[in-house]
């Protein structure tokens, strides 16, 4: 694991900010994994990896549906704990961001932080309802 968790992810973030497009080649040669095609019945086609190492353990990506939206998750790795308050602190969240809250998440609810960090690009922030920490971060593009 990285020694500063938050500073590999604003890394992350950054370096998807940096690519023309959300798509599987770019995203697999960026994070060095291979990205399989998971089946749906409708919606866009979405692809996923597990991650070797790092605070994710799981990245997903929607592929531009008709709306021309695109999405990357990524999962935080059991065990990690990334609280939301470490992420106001070090200001990767900005104090006025408003929240989201959807507390029929399960198993907490999800507390989310919505930032547009690069031109049409959203960057979120999901954190676990009760504990606040995080639970994943997801990347929009689009629509």
């Amino acid at each position: 694991m990285q020694k500063d968790p938050l500073a590999y992810i604003q890394q992350l973030v950054t370096a998807i900010a940096a690519l023309p497009a959300l798509s599987k080649p770019a995203l697999e040669q960026l994070l060095g994994v291979q990205l399989m095609h998971v089946t749906t019945e409708s919606g866009p086609v979405t692809y996923e990896a597990a991650l070797p190492a790092g605070p994710f353990q799981r990245v997903e990506l929607h592929e531009p549906s008709a709306g021309g939206v695109s999405l990357v998750l990524f999962d935080t790795r059991a065990g990690v704990e990334l609280p939301m308050a470490t992420f106001m602190q070090k200001k990767l969240i900005p104090v006025e961001t408003p929240m989201q809250i959807e507390p029929n998440v399960p198993p907490e609810g999800v507390v989310t932080f919505e930032l547009t960090e690069y031109a049409g690009q959203h960057v979120l922030y999901d954190f676990g309802g009760v504990h606040h920490m995080l639970v994943g971060i997801g990347l929009r593009r689009g629509g």
